[in-house]
């Protein structure tokens, strides 16, 4: 069996804040893997920007300039390449995993952010009894307000070494459109920077 930590999202683009929740959890030494499951174009919940060929590269770049081979992060396409059906949710995620290794143990890492409205995730009381939960701390959320209904299926992912923030790849975006460009280097990987601006990447 392993533990299998799952980091969902647009990635779009992937950023200092993801950086540092993946960095925590690697520190903690818990998980076997910590597979990156990139969205798909259409999502049930949001609009998706950037294609996801652009976003699936950004990726692949932001692991290579931040992870060693042994680190065991990875990515996987499931929602890119047709595996599971245009607007999928967590739950269907979750549950392909489990058709595939239903041995293994599925865990979730989410923002505290995210938290507040968990609740609203399709099919949240089933998600619940096949995965658990760990959630990062983020400036402006309060975890503990928010954690009571879940009982045992979440759990607070912090250390000493962490840097909590309020980084999003929404606000970067906004950032990229007026041209703001001293604060997105404080919120970007370098070769991250480089991809988006040589790309013209969130100009309109």
């Amino acid at each position: 069996m392993q533990n299998i930590l799952l980091y969902g999202g647009s990635f779009d683009p992937p950023h200092l804040g993801h950086l540092e929740c993946l960095k925590l959890a690697l520190r903690k030494n818990i998980f076997d893997k910590i597979i990156l499951v990139p969205t798909g174009d259409a999502r049930y919940d949001k609009t998706v920007i950037t294609e996801s060929s652009v976003r699936l590269e950004m990726l692949n770049i932001f692991l290579k300039e931040n992870f060693l081979e042994s680190d065991c992060v990875e990515i996987d396409t499931i929602q890119l390449d047709g595996k599971l059906q245009k607007g999928s949710a967590t739950i269907d995620l979750i549950d392909y995993y489990i058709s595939l290794n239903p041995e293994n143990k599925y865990c979730f890492l989410i923002g505290s952010d995210n938290l507040k409205i968990l609740n609203t995730w399709k099919e949240i009381d089933r998600l619940k009894k096949i995965v658990h939960f760990y959630v990062v701390p983020r400036i402006g959320y309060n975890i503990e307000e928010n954690k009571n209904s879940f009982n045992n299926s979440i759990s607070l992912l912090n250390d000493s070494q962490f840097i909590k923030s309020d980084i999003s790849s929404a606000s970067i975006r906004e950032m990229f459109n007026k041209n703001v460009r001293l604060d997105i280097k404080c919120r970007l990987s370098s070769e991250i920077m480089k991809y988006a601006l040589t790309n013209q990447l969130y100009l309109t």
